[in-house]
């Protein structure tokens, strides 16, 4: 999974992590360093199912930090959809199939 805390409006930090728990209203993953509580961040997960059997998944959220430590955090969903990613599978639809699966969400 990756992720992108916002500090500032043109201030940003980029990273990579594990996800190591997942539920609908939010996230608790790996970080590279400390995010500070209160943080915006922008998560991106590949999703292990496929749309309709052939095209791969991105989860994508914003949220806020609830809880960080040394090399974790947890966000708390604002916001969340599904998007369509590139690659073989993707590639290989018609343009008669139907449109990627979003949903928004956030508690």
């Amino acid at each position: 999974m990756k992720y992108v805390v916002t500090h500032a409006k043109a201030l940003k930090t980029r990273g990579s992590g594990k996800t190591l728990n997942f539920g609908s209203g939010g996230l608790l993953f790996t970080t590279e360093e400390r995010i500070p509580l209160g943080r915006l961040v922008e998560l991106s997960v590949t999703w292990p199912a496929l749309l309709g059997g052939k095209c791969p998944l991105q989860f994508v959220a914003t949220g806020r930090v609830v809880r960080s430590e040394n090399h974790r955090a947890a966000v708390k969903f604002q916001r969340y959809e599904f998007r369509t990613r590139g690659g073989p599978a993707a590639a290989a639809r018609s343009s008669t199939s139907p449109p990627p699966v979003t949903n928004r969400g956030g508690r």
